[in-house]
């Protein structure tokens, strides 16, 4: 079902760094304003803004309850490498799909979200959605793998509906 969706995302996954720096990292009016983490890695930006794009495809070529149940397997077509898709309800402010953390997700709302430095990111995104239409936070995190904290962008905009807020996060790499 999906598979043309896997197929754009991988290949234009590869090709993000070439559109970062071409592009200066501004795609889809995103702009460097990423709070208080110096250093901006547009590869990363780029392939977060890529995945979203992706999902809001799907979700009017697909319907959106095709889209949020494959976005909740973590081996689904949302999920490549370390770049992930997530859609938050927008009247709830609660995360409705997410491949990594599912449930244990379902049950925060974005208020809540805090990253390792107890920044209240969620809340922030919430904020610059609100104002601007679109956000991009910057984040520490905690890698899956053991206690590493990983750099993370995560880009979030309203889908065409103004339903869902649908994020891209993907791993920074400086």
């Amino acid at each position: 079902m999906f598979k043309a969706s896997l197929t754009a995302l991988s290949l234009s996954l590869v090709a993000c760094s070439v559109l970062a720096q071409a592009s200066g990292g501004q795609a889809r009016g995103i702009n460097q304003s990423a709070g208080s983490l110096a250093g901006i890695d547009p590869v990363a930006r780029a392939a977060a803004i890529q995945i979203v794009d992706v999902v809001e495809a799907d979700m009017t070529k697909y319907g959106a309850e095709r889209v949020l149940n494959e976005m909740r397997n973590p081996r689904g077509v949302y999920v490549n490498g370390d770049t992930l898709a997530f859609v938050v309800d927008r009247r709830s402010n609660f995360i409705i799909a997410h491949p990594i953390h599912g449930a244990e997700a379902a049950k925060k709302s974005m208020q809540q979200i805090h990253d390792s430095d107890n920044r209240p990111f969620g809340k922030e995104i919430l904020t610059q959605v609100q104002a601007q239409g679109w956000a991009y936070v910057r984040i520490r995190y905690p890698s899956g793998a053991g206690n590493r904290l990983i750099l993370k962008s995560i880009v979030c905009r309203p889908d065409r509906s103004a339903l869902f807020l649908l994020c891209g996060s993907a791993e920074e790499r400086i």
